[in-house]
């Protein structure tokens, strides 16, 4: 009986910091991405919303790009440029976002980019 114990605790203690480290979807987490002098790109900690904030008074608007996982590439943008509030919308099909970037440029173009993102 004594031995059965020893087993069950041995194992338990080697199993737990293996169970704790291991990554799942429960452990998901929101990131943001800097555009340096542009504005903020960000997707929400359960992947069901991106946003874009501008936020240098330039002229130029901010967009953050995303993909999906039904398939889908768009963009939200922040409507009010370095004004106070940013845009956010939920990923266009449903789905969640699997990837995103941040771009900028006047007159709706992304004069620059940063690279993609896993979300």
């Amino acid at each position: 009986m004594l031995r059965r114990h020893r087993f069950a605790l041995a194992a338990t203690v080697f199993a737990v910091p293996f169970a704790l480290a291991a990554p799942g979807t429960a452990q998901a987490h929101g990131t943001c991405v800097p555009l340096p002098d542009r504005g903020t790109g960000c997707v929400n900690t359960s992947h069901t919303a991106a946003s874009a904030c501008d936020s240098n008074d330039e002229g130029w608007g901010v967009r953050t790009w995303y993909r999906t996982s039904n398939g889908i590439t768009d963009h939200v943008g922040d409507a009010n440029g370095a004004s106070s509030g940013c845009g956010s919308e939920p990923p266009l099909g449903g789905g969640f976002i699997t990837s995103y970037r941040v771009c900028a440029g006047p007159n709706n173009t992304d004069r620059e980019c940063s690279q993609w993102f896993t979300a």
